[in-house]
C-alpha cells in the first residue's frame, strides 16, 4: 500500500507537456479510481499531465505484475526511477535496465533514440521533508 502512496506523492520531471493519451488515460483512471478507494481518500486528485499518468500506470504496474491491466500497456514514454533511499537510478518501463547509467556524482545517462521520451520519478522519498 505504501508503495502506492508513494507513487501517488512522487515528484514528476517531465521534458515536455504532453497533449492528452486516450491510450493510457482509461487505464490510469481505473487504477487511479481503485488506488484512491483502497486507500479510503474519497476525493482523490487526479494527474492531468498525460506523462505523469504514465509515470503512475508504469510505477503501480511495476508492483502490480500479474494484474491483466498492467501485461498489455501500449506505447508510451520510457520511465525511469530515483530511489531517494539507495541514491540509485534505476530503469522502470521501456528501457534495459543497460540503459540508465550513473556518474560518480549520482548524475543519470539514459541511453535512448533521439526523440523518444523519458519521464522521471523520484520514489522512496518523504516528502514533509522537502516541503
Amino acid at each position: 500500500m505504501r508503495s502506492c502512496l508513494s507513487v501517488l506523492v512522487s515528484i514528476l520531471l517531465a521534458a515536455t507537456f504532453a497533449a492528452a493519451d486516450p491510450a493510457i488515460d482509461a487505464i490510469y483512471k481505473d487504477i487511479h479510481d481503485d488506488v484512491c478507494t483502497e486507500m479510503g481518500v474519497p476525493r482523490c486528485p487526479s494527474l492531468e499531465d498525460p506523462n505523469a499518468r504514465w509515470a503512475f500506470v508504469a510505477m503501480w504496474c511495476e508492483q502490480h505484475t500479474a494484474e491483466d491491466r498492467c501485461k498489455t500497456l501500449p506505447d508510451g514514454p520510457a520511465v525511469i526511477a530515483f530511489n531517494h533511499d539507495t541514491k540509485q537510478w534505476r530503469a522502470v518501463r521501456g528501457l534495459d535496465p543497460d540503459d540508465v547509467e550513473q556518474n560518480a556524482n549520482g548524475i543519470p545517462t539514459v541511453h535512448a533514440s533521439t526523440g523518444d521520451k523519458v519521464v522521471a520519478v523520484v520514489e522512496s522519498t518523504n516528502p514533509l521533508l522537502y516541503v
